[in-house]
């Protein structure tokens, strides 16, 4: 249509349609160079792989399988070749730094033994072949000779120490071998602070046999020569238990959950006790009462005399239970 000037006028609708047509070529042009949005990459991945991802330790392989064993291994004392011989609880630190390097040569993954425990509680799954490192009494070869190596393969452990055994100032006196002395607890706060040693309890005061028992499950004389009555034996007991307990969660702050039984023995009414205070585990020695419990955890001794050999043989043994 020509304007009174000369021009052209075009109609409204040619305006519109060119409008239109200009936003939907640029609407058509985005969408070709968009990035897929998060709900499109969700269904191109597979669901079990992110699952896996998500769950599985790094470097850890595998998950551990129903019926696969669990090797909770149990040392006490430590020493150089030549020391404490014929005694089975002196491992030689030599093999014992053998038999770490065995396991990490043979694919075994050593976990806290927290991580057993939410695994039992919880589900929490494990890698395949779980090592837990368990050191009991609170001997100071634990720190001088054990704790080297196993900050040399960053592998987590726990101390059971009898609480009262240990010193609370850091001897001066140079670490000697020959005795049996018992760890400092400033020695035992740089363990911990290295982020992998964990403290429970070995009880507080009560690592003791009367007549070939546990002083845990039998009762004692007093101090007036007389027996005591099974109520005074259970309080002593309850009491030891809680002030264990007590005394490392203040100096960790962390919950502790797990008792080693001294000599391995233990009875309903100590596994009573244990859940009136907050203990969901028990860890005996290699033998139990008590099939499918959590307070009755069978352990892997290892013994002075087993070397390199021996220990192969006994983790076999635990494949073949």
């Amino acid at each position: 249509m020509r304007t009174k000037s000369g021009g052209y006028r075009y109609p409204r609708y040619f305006l519109y349609a060119g409008l239109f047509l200009f936003l939907f070529l640029l609407i058509v042009g985005c969408s070709k160079t968009a990035p897929p949005s998060p709900s499109s990459t969700e269904t191109t991945v597979p669901q079990e792989s992110t699952q896996t991802e998500s769950k599985q330790p790094q470097d850890q392989g595998p998950f551990l399988k129903k019926g696969e064993p669990i090797y909770i291994l149990m040392y006490h004392h430590f020493a150089p070749r030549g020391y404490w011989p014929k005694q089975e609880v002196a491992v030689y630190v030599d093999d014992f730094s053998e038999q770490m390097d065995y396991l990490q040569q043979e694919g075994y993954h050593v976990v806290a033994l927290r991580q057993v425990w939410d695994h039992y509680k919880n589900g929490t799954p494990l890698p395949q072949k779980p090592v837990v490192i368990t050191l009991d009494d609170g001997y100071e070869s634990s720190y001088q000779l054990a704790y080297p190596v196993l900050k040399k393969h960053n592998y987590p452990f726990t101390i059971f120490p009898v609480v009262n055994w240990l010193q609370f100032e850091k001897s001066n006196k140079p670490y000697a071998p020959d005795k049996s002395d018992y760890l400092s607890w400033p020695q035992m706060d740089e363990m911990v602070a290295s982020g992998l040693c964990d403290v429970q309890s070995h009880t507080f005061d009560s690592h003791d046999k009367v007549n070939g028992i546990s002083v845990l499950i039998t009762k004692i004389k007093k101090a007036n020569g007389q027996l005591e009555t099974t109520e005074e034996a259970n309080s002593r007991v309850k009491e030891d238990l809680r002030q264990a307990k007590t005394f490392i969660e203040q100096r960790y702050g962390w919950d502790v959950y797990a008792l080693a039984y001294p000599y391995g023995e233990y009875d309903e009414k100590v596994m009573q006790t244990m859940d009136e205070l907050g203990y969901s585990m028990g860890l005996c020695m290699s033998k139990i009462k008590h099939k499918n419990n959590l307070k009755a955890i069978a352990r892997i001794p290892v013994a002075q005399s087993d070397g390199l050999n021996g220990f192969i043989q006994r983790l076999k043994s635990k494949q073949a239970q």
